[in-house]
C-alpha cells in the first residue's frame, strides 16, 4: 500500500499535546448527574485512515487528503513518500479509535456539538 509517512516532533510538551489532539481528537469525560459520559473531539484524522508506526510518527493512505500547515505551528512536520504492507499495519480513523477506547472503559460517547460562529 502506497502512502506518506509522517513524522512530527514539538519543541516542548504544552506543544506536542496540542500536536495530538489537533491530529488525532481526544476525549472529554464529564460527570452529569451521577453518570460518566465521554465527549469526542474531531481532530484532523477523524475520517482518515491512519496506523501508529512508532512515537511521533504515522503512516496515512495516499488517497487520504491531510491538512498539515496547522501542525506545522506547533513543532517541525516531514513528510515521505512510503509503502507498506497492508497486512502488517493496523488502519483506524481517529473516531474509531476513540470509540474502542470508550467501549473499553464502559463509557457511553457522544458527539460535541460544533459551536455556530456568529457572522
Amino acid at each position: 500500500m502506497k502512502g506518506y509517512l509522517i513524522t512530527y516532533k514539538s519543541e516542548n510538551d504544552h506543544n506536542r499535546t496540542y500536536m495530538n489532539h489537533l491530529l488525532f481528537g481526544r476525549l472529554i469525560y464529564r460527570n452529569y448527574r451521577g453518570r460518566k459520559y465521554a465527549y469526542y473531539v474531531q481532530g484532523l484524522l477523524d475520517n482518515i485512515r491512519f496506523a501508529r508506526i512508532m512515537d511521533s510518527q504515522i503512516f496515512v493512505n495516499e488517497n487520504d487528503k491531510l491538512d498539515i500547515e496547522a501542525l506545522k505551528i506547533f513543532g517541525t512536520v516531514e513528510i515521505t513518500s512510503c509503502e507498506k504492507n497492508e497486512h502488517l499495519l493496523r488502519l483506524l480513523t481517529g473516531r474509531e479509535y476513540w470509540y474502542f477506547l470508550a467501549q473499553e472503559k464502559g463509557l457511553s460517547v457522544r458527539e460535541r456539538k460544533k459551536k455556530k460562529v456568529k457572522k
